[in-house]
């Protein structure tokens, strides 16, 4: 289906088929399309409505210029890996504040129960559902 839609508007919009089948063929896999456009030729530059086309039908978000004509493949590809190496790091970053958090809250725990506080009185104020409270404390 995809294939068929791709041929279909390529010939319309003077769109290279093989270069759009061949990245649609490996998108599933970054690493796959990554070491496919290194070893084709075909890649090294493309028209701007086969950009479109691939970006539409693979969800990419290969950029380029309005003046642009031909663009780098490999560098679009490498933009791409580095667009989400960057969100692997924020994602990295925001997991690792939770994670920090959440270690404080059970030392602030674990030192309430120990200066005295009971169960009721360390969930009443910080605002903790009292189970989980008491599971940290049964740890």
């Amino acid at each position: 289906m995809k294939y068929e839609y791709l041929s279909k508007i390529s010939k319309k919009a003077k769109i290279r088929d093989e270069v759009s089948f061949k990245y649609v063929k490996y998108s599933s896999s970054k690493e796959n399309i990554r070491k496919y456009i290194m070893n084709d030729n075909d890649f090294s530059s493309v028209n701007k409505n086969t950009i479109d086309v691939i970006n539409v039908l693979t969800n990419s978000k290969i950029e380029y210029k309005d003046d642009e004509v031909m663009k780098d493949m490999c560098k679009g590809l490498d933009d791409l890996i580095e667009e989400g190496k960057q969100e692997g790091i924020q994602k990295g970053k925001q997991e690792g504040i939770i994670e920090g958090n959440k270690e404080k809250e059970v030392e602030m725990i674990r030192k309430m129960n120990c200066n005295g506080l009971d169960v009721q009185a360390i969930s009443k104020y910080l605002e903790l559902d009292i189970d989980y409270v008491k599971s940290i404390l049964a740890n």
